[in-house]
Formats: structure tokens, C-alpha cells, sequence
């Protein structure tokens, strides 16, 4: 929480536009003069102190709002010169408002205008205790997030101060959504809605925490558009962590998501080039699950379950994604470790896949020309079904089992590790192939390591 008593604005890009009302009625040159009216920002009241200068050629002169917004500059002389007004929002920032004076007329005693600015800041601020009496209040200061972001410029920041804030936001707009701390910065949807709907290219979200997205359809963080980054958040207690359609180009990135439904989802939604890098999966009943998208990169996330839930699934990628990349991740506790379903082209490399209780790699339907290599595969189950130790097994209805390429991974099942007599011998991986449809037979078959690694790799 923040009490912020700035008095003044800085960093503001602001689009001006200044109405004139009815100049009144005259006096001698010898009498002062009065400019007064009404400051309106973004059609609203002005907050008290706001400096407005009316600048004459070798002096100007001073007034200041109060809290109605209203001003008045007093002064004596200038006769025959013209003013122009300038709006200062700190000693530093002065912003001359163009094409717009005052004539003084020495028959002239009284100018009242009303002055109508367009203020449309680059940064704004959101504190759930900002309130009327904080100093630039619903200009650039807000305690509702939406509200900032309604009022930021396009490619401008929202950055929010520690606190809870129940809502849905709705991004709509290229902008920066920074949170002061990823912890203590909470957004809550509370069991309604989406808690963040990003439907513009190029939105940048870090440090929040985003919880409780609890209905089936809904998510933390919902994205419906391209090139966007988000990073450093806790994403925790949705039905799903992150969800992407029809969304390309992402960067996700050093997240914790955790004890959601689903911790990262492309459900048939055609995503491609996106890439998730360092994040922390933990005790979702699904960790990544990729569907229809191509050319994605999983590099470097500690995906880990709780053993819980049957047919779970650590990072599951399936209805024929292509050319999509697992490298340097580590993943453990679910039923399946990685599970391939009509993938094709994928590079499953330096990865440890361990403590899955069926499976390390399943592969299923069409999921052919993949390249498995250099894994470590340790402590993976046993299928009961088929009785066999669950490093990694296929099933294939379609292909013949030897489009894939397996290479220099670590099998803790591997003959040759208990029987150096065998130290040359391929590591065999099981599976079925045959007709799934129609008498349902499968037969027996296998395909081969041919030069496993004798140690676990550094991973």
C-alpha cells in the first residue's frame, strides 16, 4: 500500500485541447484584470493544484486550482500584449498549449474561460487506498486497475501497488502491466470470469499474482493475440494457468504456476512460435498440453505433480502439432511424463523424466519422425496393463513403429547397466502396432536405442 501525496505528474504524454467561453466587460487600462473558470481534465474537474500560467512576452503570472477545479489569475498591466496559457504539472514540466491566447483589451476587466485538456498519460498508478483527495485521482492515479488501464496511452505502463483488486481485467491495448511485487500484488477473480483477458498484440505482464479462476472455461491469464510477454507471476488456484487461442509469438516466462486444473493450455487453437522458458509448474493435474500448434519451444521448466490424478500428464502434446521443441526440463510426478499424441517432428532432448508412476514417454496414434536424445529416463512406473517397466512405450495403429529416432538417452532399465556382458547391446523400447479399429489386435513389437548413455546426464 502506498500513501501517495505527489502533488505533481510527470512522464505524461497528453493530447490538449482548450474551449474558450465568453470574454465580458471593460474597464481602463489602469485597473487590474481577471482570467478565472473552470480546469476540466478529461472532461472532469481538475484536481486541486494544478499551475496554470498565462505567458505574456517578458513575464507571466501565476494561478493554481483548488479543489472544485476552479482558478483565477489576477494581475495588472499587459495591456495591448497577448497571453498564452501554459499548464504546469511540476517545476520541471510545462506544457504550452498551442494556438490558444488571450488578447488583453484595456477596456476589457473580467476573462472567463473555462479551460477543457485532454490528458492521455503515458504511466499511471493504481493503490486499492488511492482515493478522491489523492492528487491527480482518475487522471493518472486510480484504485481500480481496469481504470488505468481504460486511461493509459497506447504502449504506456500501468504499474499497481501491493493490495488485492477484485476483478477481471480486459486488456485491449498495447501497454506494460507491471505489479510492485508478485506475491502481494493480487488480482482475484473470484470464481468469476477470466482474471486477465489479453486481446491486443504486444502486452507485457509481470509481477502479480493471479488466482481463482475456478470455472471450467476460465483462466488466469486468457490470450487471444500475438507477440505478447509475461513473466514473473504467481498464477495459482485456476481451472487453467495460461490459456492461448489462435495466439502466436509468445513469450512466457519465468512464471510459478501452481495447483491449477491445467497449468499451460493450447486446446485446439492453432498456436504457434510460442515459447515457455523457465517456469515453474507445480501440482497442476497437467502441467503443458499443447494442441494443434507448431513450431514451440519447452525449454527449462521444473514441471512436477502430485501422482494424484489418473491419466495426468506432465507436458502432453497431441492432434497432429509439428515441430515443436522439450529441451532441459525437468518432469516428474504424473502418470505421464511426456505424452505424444499424432506429434510429429518433435525434439525431445536433455530432459529429466523421472518418478512418473506409468510412463516416462507414451507415444500414441501418429506420432512419427520425432527425435528422442540425450534424456535422462530414471524411476519411471510399471504398466500393468502391458507388464512392463514404464520408461517409455508406443502404440501405433497407423505407421510401423521405426519413424522415430532414439539416441544416447539414460535408461536405468537398461540390461547392459546390470550385465557389463551386455554393455553393448541397444536398449529396447517397447510397444504395439496394429489395427486399433475393427478386431482391435495389437502385437507385440519394439523399437531400439542403439546407443544408450552408461551414466545419467548432468541435467
Amino acid at each position: 500500500m502506498k500513501n501517495n501525496t505527489m502533488n505533481k505528474w510527470t512522464t505524461i504524454t497528453i493530447t490538449l485541447i482548450i474551449i474558450f467561453t465568453a470574454l465580458s466587460p471593460s474597464i481602463t487600462a489602469s485597473e487590474p484584470h481577471s482570467v478565472y473558470g473552470y480546469l476540466y481534465i478529461n472532461d472532469k474537474l481538475a484536481p486541486s493544484g494544478v499551475m496554470i500560467r498565462l505567458r505574456f512576452p517578458d513575464i507571466c503570472v501565476i494561478g493554481v486550482t483548488d479543489y472544485s477545479g476552479y482558478y483565477q489569475i489576477d494581475f495588472s498591466g499587459f495591456d495591448g500584449e497577448t497571453g498564452n496559457f501554459i499548464i504546469s504539472y511540476s517545476e520541471e514540466l510545462y506544457i504550452p498549449i498551442d494556438n490558444q491566447s488571450v488578447y488583453i483589451d484595456p477596456n476589457i476587466t473580467n476573462y472567463n474561460i473555462d479551460l477543457h485538456i485532454k490528458v492521455i498519460p503515458s504511466i499511471v498508478y493504481v493503490d486499492d487506498d488511492f482515493n478522491i483527495t489523492t492528487p491527480g485521482w482518475q487522471i493518472d492515479f486510480f484504485d481500480k486497475i481496469q481504470d488505468g488501464i481504460n486511461a493509459v496511452n497506447q504502449s504506456g505502463s500501468v504499474f499497481v501497488y501491493n493490495g488485492s483488486y477484485y476483478e477481471n481485467i480486459v486488456i485491449n491495448k498495447t501497454i506494460n502491466l507491471i505489479g510492485e511485487d508478485n506475491k502481494n500484488t493480487i488480482i482475484d477473480a473470484a470464481g468469476n470470469g477470466d482474471v486477465i483477458f489479453i486481446s491486443s498484440d504486444k502486452v507485457n505482464i509481470s509481477g502479480f499474482k493471479i488466482k481463482n479462476a475456478n470455472d471450467s472455461d476460465n483462466a488466469g491469464i486468457s490470450i487471444s493475440s500475438n507477440n505478447n510477454i509475461i513473466m514473473n507471476n504467481n498464477i495459482v488456484n485456476n481451472s487453467c494457468g495460461i490459456y492461448l487461442q489462435y495466439s502466436s509469438h509468445n513469450y512466457i516466462w519465468k512464471n510459478n504456476i501452481e495447483n491449477n486444473f491445467i497449468g499451460i493450455a493450447t486446446w485446439f487453437s492453432c498456436c504457434d512460435y510460442n515459447i515457455f522458458i523457465e517456469n515453474e509448474l507445480l501440482n497442476n493435474t497437467g502441467g503443458i498440453c499443447l494442441t494443434e500448434s507448431k513450431n514451440c519451444q519447452i525449454i527449462d521448466n521444473i514441471i512436477r505433480g502430485d501422482n494424484s490424478t489418473p491419466m495426468s500428464g506432465g507436458i502432453m502434446i497431441q492432434e497432429f502439432s509439428i515441430n515443436n521443441e522439450i529441451i532441459g526440463n525437468s518432469i516428474s510426478n504424473y502418470e505421464f511424463g511426456i505424452f505424444l499424441c499424432s506429434s510429429i517432428n518433435t525434439v525431445i532432448k536433455g530432459n529429466n523424466i523421472f518418478s512418473n508412476s506409468r510412463f516416462g514417454l507414451f507415444l500414441q496414434h501418429c506420432s512419427v519422425n520425432n527425435n528422442i536424445t540425450r534424456n535422462n529416463f530414471i524411476n519411471n512406473g510399471y504398466e500393468k496393463t502391458f507388464k512392463i517397466r514404464g520408461n517409455a512405450f508406443f502404440i501405433d495403429s497407423e505407421f510401423t513403429p521405426y519413424f522415430n529416432k532414439w539416441n544416447e538417452n539414460y535408461w536405468d532399465n537398461w540390461i547392459g547397466l546390470k550385465f557389463k556382458l551386455f554393455s553393448f547391446f541397444p536398449c529396447r523400447i517397447p510397444g504395439r502396432w496394429g489395427i486399433i479399429q475393427g478386431i482391435g489386435i495389437l502385437f507385440p513389437t519394439s523399437d531400439f536405442d542403439r546407443h544408450p548413455a552408461k551414466e545419467p546426464y548432468d541435467i
